[in-house]
């Protein structure tokens, strides 16, 4: 079995089907030492990204910088996928500033996560919820809240799941993928892409979204109605998926993304579900902040001259 270590390696933005979703919304991907490279094809030139890059070497950004021309990008952004306290971190700093790389306060992708071994048992994996979580799960069950679930989900079905999400964004006022997006993310990872509902009386309360890659799953979109958030069916969806992931044999759960102190303006808007999250124990992962390289002269000197540029 693979462990969970392994598993932490390994992110969603690096497999096969998420380079398939890129490509239907219009980006190119190659691949350089097992790290998928994502650009963006514009009149004037490039933008590419590189998202939980798996290894930084001389050889890796040696090949990026060869794409980076043949595409004549604008600039590459770098996000590792490295954990700060990783004995490997300082050397990954070391070879992203001498190949002219330079931090960024603008990430693309969550910085912290929250990862739930679910090679435990049942019964330590409940062990690891707060009070408050077990009691919000418990309460569920007495309001009679049920799930369903829906492997590669069908059009219809995820028509259903967007409506509650399109009422979940406007109430919120938090950004939601469209209808469209959300079929061709489904698409792209087919038997990998599950729909979790949380109902009571035949109504949709609860949804959630969760992706997964060779061993790791991805809890990628939520969202609760009022009478959810009232029944607590969101404490007892996620309950519920911990045990449905365990049982089928997946490692590991990522919660992808909670706040994080060094990147204030990016992310103390999620201190809401930020704390949800938590309640469901885990470990909490920092990883390496973000990278960004000029490729344009006037870029670079922008970005010098205002200090730096939100790209």
């Amino acid at each position: 079995m693979e462990s969970l270590e392994d598993a932490k390696m390994k992110d969603l933005r690096q497999s096969q089907e998420w380079a398939g979703f890129l490509k239907s919304l219009g980006w190119i991907s190659e691949k350089i030492s097992n790290n998928f490279i994502y650009i963006k094809v514009l009149p004037f030139g490039s933008l590419i990204k590189i998202q939980r890059a798996q290894s930084l070497t001389a050889q890796f950004l040696s090949g990026v910088d060869e794409i980076a021309k043949k595409y004549h990008a604008l600039f590459v952004k770098i996000e590792p996928a490295i954990i700060l306290s990783d004995a490997k971190a300082e050397e990954a700093l070391k070879i992203l500033k001498e190949w002219g790389y330079i931090k960024n306060n603008f990430p693309l992708t969550s910085p912290a996560t929250v990862r739930i071994d679910l090679t435990q048992s049942t019964d330590k994996l409940w062990h690891e919820l707060s009070k408050d979580a077990k009691y919000a799960v418990k309460r569920a069950e007495k309001e009679a809240v049920i799930i369903e679930k829906h492997k590669n989900p069908q059009r219809d079905v995820i028509g259903l799941c967007q409506k509650i999400i399109e009422q979940a964004g406007k109430e919120r006022k938090y950004h939601y993928p469209s209808l469209g997006e959300f079929i061709k993310r489904m698409s792209a990872f087919g038997d990998r892409a599950i729909l979790y509902f949380a109902k009571i009386d035949d109504q949709i309360i609860s949804i959630n979204e969760v992706l997964t890659t060779n061993k790791s799953g991805f809890y990628t979109q939520s969202a609760t109605t009022k009478i959810g958030r009232r029944t607590y069916s969101n404490y007892f969806l996620l309950w519920k998926i911990i045990e449905d992931l365990a049982q089928n044999g997946l490692d590991c759960l990522d919660l992808d993304g909670v706040n994080d102190e060094r990147f204030p303006k990016y992310t103390d808007a999620w201190a809401g579900f930020s704390y949800f999250k938590r309640k469901f124990g885990g470990e909490e992962i920092k990883f390496l902040p973000p990278f960004l390289k000029y490729y344009n002269p006037t870029l670079e000197k922008m970005g010098k001259l205002l200090g730096q540029l939100p790209l």
